[in-house]
């Protein structure tokens, strides 16, 4: 799944929070996040939606003071995808259109390498987006290799290391976007 990072901001006029006001975050109709609400001026959630994806707030209680009320949903770069005030909070659903959509993802390329040409000798590696494992086990056996995995401007790509190998000095390798532009690289790491 293309997912990307989303947050949620929420706001307040007069900084004491939403006095009883609550909202439930739907990804497709799913609930991601329950209950949602701030004590104070302002807040934030944090949830994963993909390209395409509907994104709702379902109201389950407005509170006292509605009129204070105010959101905006942010992209994975920070890019302002939705917002409501008053005129969306008083006990409807918003909806972020499909014009507002998270970034598209696409094709990225772990390059491996290993100096010396026999392989990275037992070494592997788990490659994560955003916490989920998209490909798992990458190694080579000759002198280079590549895995291709999807991700979007804004994802975290992380390395989990499962073994380093009995040469790790030999080891290298590189993360290329999908315009083929080098975003990561690591030369003969050493543990």
């Amino acid at each position: 799944m293309d997912n990307v990072l989303i947050h949620l901001i929420w706001l307040t006029h007069w900084g004491d929070g939403w006095n009883g006001a609550a909202v439930n975050i739907l990804v497709n109709g799913t609930t991601v996040v329950t209950g949602a609400t701030i004590t104070g001026a302002s807040g934030t959630e944090t949830f994963d939606a993909a390209t395409g994806d509907t994104i709702e707030l379902e109201w389950t209680s407005v509170g006292s003071w509605p009129s204070e009320i105010s959101w905006t949903i942010d992209d994975g770069e920070g890019n302002q995808i939705c917002d409501g005030d008053t005129s969306v909070t008083d006990g409807g659903v918003a909806n972020c259109g499909a014009d507002e959509e998270p970034p598209t993802a696409c094709a990225h390329t772990f390059n491996m390498t290993d100096s010396f040409g026999d392989g990275w000798n037992g070494a592997a590696v788990n490659i994560l987006v955003n916490g989920t494992t998209v490909v798992t086990g990458a190694t080579i056996t000759g002198a280079s290799g590549t895995e291709t995995f999807d991700a979007a401007t804004g994802d975290t790509i992380e390395l989990e290391w499962t073994s380093v190998g009995s040469w790790p000095s030999e080891i290298s390798w590189t993360i290329d976007d999908g315009e083929g532009n080098q975003i990561s690289r690591w030369w003969n790491i050493s543990y």
